[in-house]
């Protein structure tokens, strides 16, 4: 399995849908797409990022610390992280109730995987605004938008416990597929995210639909393991490349 960096590209691409099956899948089933990411893509937001995986595109822009306004004592103790997901109108999703009930769920797990990162006990009586917006759906977007948030935390130069990689994992077809696209996503069974720890080497999140054997939920999570730890890899030589150009290196 190989993680391949390529040359940016255009930041939309809206074509005409056509029927794809996992069985016209042009890579191997537990291969990666290309990545690309950079930061600094939001002007006015304290820190922005954005990561694109062939047709699957997400941008994220990070606001705050900002004054907490609340009374609860946990807030006043500790930031607080809101996270917001919206999607374009040609994301590539038309069921508009239920992306409407996947997008709350998501805002959830989002928060959580954040919530093991930042360090929050540091920004007191504030709060931490993360806004995602999907460009393009083409599958794994939940996964891309954890990375990419990461990415828009550490550019906004939030404490950060360590970086961190997602990744998810569809069961499809009688096999488990990697990184999988929108239409592969829609013919699973089961499917598996996991966000990884790129110093401790810990798995900070673990969120499962559908339904797999214990074998296969083992398999599917050592994969996705083994390519988070490699996408971390990239959000942290993205940063560096970012740190060299503002030095002018």
């Amino acid at each position: 399995m190989g993680l391949k960096e390529f040359d940016y590209g255009p930041l939309v691409s809206v074509e005409e849908s056509t029927e794809v099956t996992t069985l016209e899948r042009k890579r191997q089933w537990n291969e990666l797409r290309p990545l690309f990411m950079r930061t600094r893509m939001v002007s006015g937001a304290a820190g922005s990022s954005y990561l694109e995986a062939e047709n699957s595109k997400v941008i994220c822009s990070v606001n705050g610390p900002l004054a907490h306004t609340g009374g609860r004592t946990e807030a006043i103790e500790r930031s607080k992280i809101s996270c917001y997901i919206s999607r374009t109108k040609f994301c590539g999703l038309e069921d508009h109730e239920l992306v409407k009930s996947a997008t709350t769920e998501h805002e959830g797990i989002l928060c959580k995987a954040l919530e093991s990162i930042v360090r929050v006990e540091q920004y007191p009586k504030s709060t931490i605004e993360i806004h995602v917006l999907v460009i393009e759906d083409d599958g794994s977007t939940l996964s891309a938008a954890i990375t990419c948030a990461c990415l828009a935390l550490a550019d906004a130069k939030i404490e950060l416990r360590e970086l961190m990689g997602c990744c998810s994992v569809a069961y499809a077809n009688g096999q488990l597929l990697l990184d999988p696209t929108l239409d592969e996503e829609k013919e699973s069974s089961g499917n598996v995210l996991v966000s990884y720890l790129a110093t401790s080497g810990k798995v900070s999140t673990v969120f499962q639909t559908g339904q797999l054997s214990y074998d296969e939920m083992e398999e599917a999570v050592d994969m996705t393991i083994s390519a988070a730890r490699e996408i971390a890899v990239l959000v942290r030589n993205c940063l560096r490349q970012r740190e060299s150009k503002d030095r002018g290196l």
